[in-house]
């Protein structure tokens, strides 16, 4: 990231970015994740850096967007929300109703979430993916 002053006499281009449909398919365990284009079948690797956080949200077979800048791809859109399961957390406790107090919960991709004290392991959530938050139980 840089700074730069354009004087008002200065042209600058447009950035023309391509956007596609793909299907997340699957991890090498390591720092490559594959996504196959739902229209043509190819496939695209981005790396654990390109994805920043998304990587939490990628589960199998989850619709996304990415955005191309001449042939490669710079950024992926996953959904708003995505439900997913809980893995670890504190035991649920069944007369506990909504409050301001809640307890961490680890996703099946690692992604840890503050949930309400009635959710317990095995449930499945849905989580806000810009906030990173749970929004409900999943039905």
């Amino acid at each position: 990231m840089f700074e730069h002053r354009f004087s008002s006499s200065d042209t600058v281009d447009r950035a023309i970015l391509e956007q596609h449909d793909m299907e997340y398919l699957f991890d090498d365990g390591g720092n490559t994740f594959t996504f196959m284009n739902t229209e043509t079948y190819e496939q695209v690797e981005l790396s654990k850096d390109d994805l920043g956080d998304n990587i939490y949200f990628l589960l199998p077979n989850i619709k996304v967007t990415v955005e191309f800048y001449e042939g490669k791809p710079i950024s992926v859109e996953v959904p708003q929300t995505v439900v997913m399961t809980v893995v670890e957390t504190e035991p649920g406790i069944k007369s506990a109703t909504a409050s301001s107090v809640n307890k961490p919960a680890k996703m099946e991709t690692g992604l840890v979430v503050q949930v309400p004290p009635f959710i317990s392991e095995g449930e499945k959530i849905v989580v806000n993916t810009a906030e990173q938050t749970y929004v409900s139980r999943a039905n």
